[in-house]
């Protein structure tokens, strides 16, 4: 099982120990890169609803994918009180998706951030198969929306 001796639960060493997986290992190194997403995705949900005041928590599932340019579908939780977590979905686009060949490939464009209701959600889309569990709202995303 490993040393676990002045580890403290919730260390990824330990849950690494038990076999368990840990958000870290679920998304690797793109962690950082979905949190910056999901920033920016509250961000641009807070300045369409006048008065929300969000924040991030954290990131719950994500995926990555192409389809004339790369495409992100996020989850992750926030909260406008730090006591009642909300969950979210984001989409962007980064790249010819939206800006066009010609335009800076890191370019992003925030396609959707919403509040997901329970029962109002789907678990796929076109690109994000069941088992990642990627939480879609039923409409008003971009990519995958017809499947």
């Amino acid at each position: 099982m490993g040393d676990v001796q002045g580890k403290r639960k919730g260390d990824p060493a330990i849950e690494r120990d038990r076999g368990i997986q840990t958000r870290e290992d679920q998304l690797g190194n793109d962690l950082l890169k979905y949190t910056r997403s999901a920033e920016q995705g509250i961000e641009y949900h807070n300045k369409k609803h006048e008065g929300a005041k969000f924040k991030l928590v954290e990131i719950i599932s994500a995926r990555s994918f192409f389809s004339m340019g790369v495409w992100e579908h996020i989850n992750f939780t926030a909260s406008e009180d730090d006591k009642s977590l909300k969950l979210f979905f984001a989409e962007l686009s980064h790249g010819e998706a939206h800006w066009g060949t010609n335009h800076n490939t890191e370019a992003e464009k925030i396609t959707a951030c919403c509040l997901l209701e329970e029962g109002s959600t789907k678990d796929y889309c076109g690109f994000c198969p069941h088992e990642d569990k990627v939480y879609h709202p039923l409409q008003g995303f971009t990519a995958g929306i017809r499947w």
